[in-house]
């Protein structure tokens, strides 16, 4: 089994309405979801798979992320998120908002999580299934391997945000290295 963890500039969000989505990278957190300010939010997650042999064969994987704060997400039971792995291929410039929210999904992972099941401080973990593990199987071809994390995109009645933060485990917000998100991945 081998660990992954995305690289800094690999991990980030981008929001319809932020401006300056490339200072999300690196040093932000990860803000999934929907608020008047930020507009749609999508989570962005990038591994390399150079250290798993190309002939490898996966026989299982999970991918993992840290809930920081579900303080802007003002209705407990609205809304879901939910994992994808996306054609990193249709991807040209990964702190684009309409080129990641436009991205070719290949296969989401696991159920969504709904709002109540969302709690802070306790991970939450997207485990592959077979037809899953074989689109992460392709991936290994080209060396990588890209996630977009949504949550809903229309605001609840009278709401003025419905966005989740979760630990991107680089920068001055985040809890340190041990909350980055992490892509488990176990192979013969």
């Amino acid at each position: 089994s081998k660990l992954l963890y995305p690289s800094a500039d690999k991990i980030g969000y981008v929001g319809e309405k932020t401006v300056l989505n490339n200072e999300h990278f690196r040093n932000n957190s990860l803000f999934v979801g929907i608020s008047n300010s930020k507009g749609e939010c999508y989570g962005v997650a990038g591994f390399s798979l150079a250290t798993i042999p190309e002939n490898a064969i996966i026989t299982s994987a999970k991918i993992s992320f840290y809930p920081m704060n579900r303080v802007a997400v003002q209705v407990e039971s609205y809304g879901e998120w939910r994992v994808g792995q996306i054609d990193e291929r249709t991807v040209s410039q990964i702190d684009s908002f309409d080129e990641i929210k436009n991205a070719k999904v290949l296969s989401y992972i696991d159920r969504p999580t709904g709002s109540a099941q969302l709690s802070q401080g306790v991970w939450r973990t997207y485990s592959f299934a077979s037809q899953e593990i074989a689109v992460l199987q392709d991936s290994l071809k080209r060396r990588e391997a890209y996630f977009r994390m949504e949550g809903p995109t229309t605001l609840p009645l009278n709401r003025a945000s419905q966005l989740m933060q979760w630990d991107i485990g680089y920068g001055a917000y985040s809890g340190g290295l041990t909350f980055r998100p992490k892509l488990d991945i176990s192979y013969t």
